[in-house]
């Protein structure tokens, strides 16, 4: 099994690191007017990680300010304040989020920018369908586990292109080989091939990953069958 391991050759792609800072010593629920002079941020960058709560008229004097608006420490959102931030213009981080409705889906689709969601690990195929029409920019979903294979169809065909409208699905443990076929047609500039969360690979998968163009990321592997080997490397 570890022979068949290090025989492969992956191609991987990994992007810069993003340093992050954030408001100290700030409440952990804004008010609107605190909200309102938190937007003129001219930085670039606004790290709000410490916010807990976020009401719909503190959203939408954030979703002012124009670039990078992290707000990693909300664990829940309302659909008012979603429908809010979803105005912004930018990249959009929610990593705290760990459920989504479809609801909040459909509005996260009007966003315009790149969006991070790595906090869910698990999409309902309605919201991952709803969200799939985004197309304001990279969608980061590194901690889903699974998705069903209608939902791998919709992102795969979602609109826009090149590296600034890529997919990240860097949580995913296993696939259909439906859906694994589905992911080896998209284009390189649209998923990057990387799926760090797979342990093993069964041989039907094996087969219909490899069909992918641009290479294949899987360095957790730590279990593989010859025969699964031989299929990635195209043999």
């Amino acid at each position: 099994m570890r022979n068949a391991i290090s025989s492969l050759f992956f191609v991987i792609l990994i992007g810069p690191a993003i340093p992050r800072a954030e408001e100290k010593g700030a409440t952990t629920t804004p008010t609107t007017e605190r909200a309102k002079q938190l937007a003129q941020d001219k930085s670039g960058r606004l790290m709000l990680d410490h916010l807990t709560t976020l009401s719909p008229e503190a959203a939408k004097e954030l979703a002012r300010h124009e670039g990078w608006l992290s707000l990693n420490g909300l664990k829940s959102l309302s659909t008012e304040t979603v429908d809010a931030l979803a105005q912004h213009k930018g990249q959009l981080h929610l990593d705290g989020l760990t459920a989504l409705s479809p609801e909040a889906a459909r509005a996260l689709t009007r966003h315009n920018g790149e969006l991070s969601l790595n906090g869910l690990t698990s999409l309902s195929d309605e919201a991952g369908v709803a969200l799939a029409k985004h197309t304001g920019g990279r969608l980061y979903l590194k901690g889903v586990k699974s998705l069903s294979t209608e939902v791998v169809k919709a992102l795969a065909q979602r609109k826009g292109g090149g590296p600034t409208h890529k997919i990240c699905l860097d949580g995913l443990e296993s696939l259909t080989v439906e859906a694994a076929e589905v992911l080896a047609e998209m284009h390189p500039h649209n998923w990057d091939g990387r799926l760090p969360g797979f342990k093993t690979v069964p041989l039907d998968v094996a087969k219909a990953l490899a069909k992918r163009p641009g290479g294949l990321s899987l360095e957790g592997l730590t279990s593989l069958s010859d025969e699964a080997a031989k299929a990635l490397q195209g043999r």
